[in-house]
């Protein structure tokens, strides 16, 4: 599940079920943060390349971009760590972190911050759902522990929020 990507435990992680563009993960903080660098550490044991073609966004609570990646190429070999530090100057209130994926598979071990990010359960997690004008909804809910778990959106919920299910991206 996504918070094995924020366990701090490199041997668990987080992946997308298909390989396709457009995949995304994002780390949402219930607090603003001010870090200096982010760190994501790759795969260890296979598939290291699909990390390539990621990219880091760091956003503020009104959801503006603070920074956006250069999408990772060169070096992907097994565990290798890729650090963002905005060019030394860090980040400042930052409340959600956005990993998008390449072209294949999303997948990534762990997501690092310093300073750390706080850890233990239970964590919120968010699944947003998008249609092809650009209207999101977010469904919200309390992970228990870092186990595999299901979120039931009720497809209502999300049509109410202005989404169009029938052009989701």
């Amino acid at each position: 599940g996504p918070g094995m990507a924020l366990d701090g435990n490199i041997d668990t992680g987080a992946h997308s079920q298909v390989a396709a563009a457009g995949q995304w993960l994002e780390v949402a903080l219930d607090m603003p943060a001010d870090l200096t660098e982010i760190r994501l550490v790759n795969r260890a044991s296979c598939c290291d390349d699909r990390i390539l073609g990621n990219i880091v966004i760091v956003m503020d609570a009104d959801r503006n971009v603070l920074y956006t990646s250069d999408p990772i190429e060169g070096e992907h070999a097994p565990g290798s760590i890729h650090t963002f530090d905005n060019g030394g100057a860090g980040f400042a209130d930052v409340r959600a972190i956005r990993l998008e994926g390449g072209t294949d598979f999303l997948q990534i071990m762990e997501i690092e911050t310093t300073p750390p990010l706080p850890t233990g359960f239970p964590v919120p997690v968010y699944v947003s759902v998008e249609d092809s004008a650009g209207q999101i909804a977010t469904v919200t809910a309390m992970a228990e522990d870092n186990s595999q778990q299901t979120i039931n959106a009720g497809i209502d919920a999300l049509i109410a929020a202005g989404v169009d299910m029938a052009s989701v991206v």
